[in-house]
């Protein structure tokens, strides 16, 4: 897990907020249809079950909560949800 944080204080862009989020399982493309400027990671380790990292930007919560329902949909147990810090 990614565990370095940028603690630089600094205003977010006006334009929105980029997230990670962390389910269990393996995603397919499909979710490109729902989500603009998307980048997919997939982990497989020997010894646990398939983890998909997105890394995407939104344009508020209500996208968010979109695409964690959408997820869930997808029967994908979420792990993590992030907001990443975007400086100007």
């Amino acid at each position: 897990m990614d565990a370095l944080i940028d603690a630089r204080p600094g205003p977010l862009k006006p334009n929105g907020n980029a997230y990670r989020i962390r389910v269990e399982g393996r995603l397919d493309e499909l979710v490109f249809d729902y989500v603009d400027n998307l980048t997919l990671a997939l982990v497989i380790a020997p010894t646990v079950r398939a983890v998909t990292t997105l890394t995407c930007d939104l344009a508020d919560q209500e996208a968010l909560v979109g695409l964690v329902n959408l997820l869930h949909d997808f029967g994908l147990a979420l792990i993590l949800v992030e907001r990443l810090d975007r400086r100007p």
